[in-house]
């Protein structure tokens, strides 16, 4: 490849990275230890209550009583 062809390249690929990061969550030092500390002793799944809290209404497990 020819040095432009490899800029063209660079500028392609360093706009993808920032679309990307645009849409990454912020992710602050603390956070990251919180979520390396609970992965390292072992929890790996979600309870019920933060699995419901992805579905729609009629798929969750602790559906609400009605009038709430």
């Amino acid at each position: 490849m020819s040095i432009t062809q490899l800029q063209h390249s660079l500028e392609m690929i360093t706009q993808e990275l920032t679309a990307v990061y645009k849409f990454a969550p912020n992710t602050s030092p603390e956070a990251y230890g919180r979520a390396e500390k609970m992965l390292k002793s072992g929890h790996f799944t979600f309870t019920d209550d933060e699995i419901d809290d992805f579905l729609p209404p009629a798929l969750r497990k602790n559906k609400p009583t009605s009038g709430t």
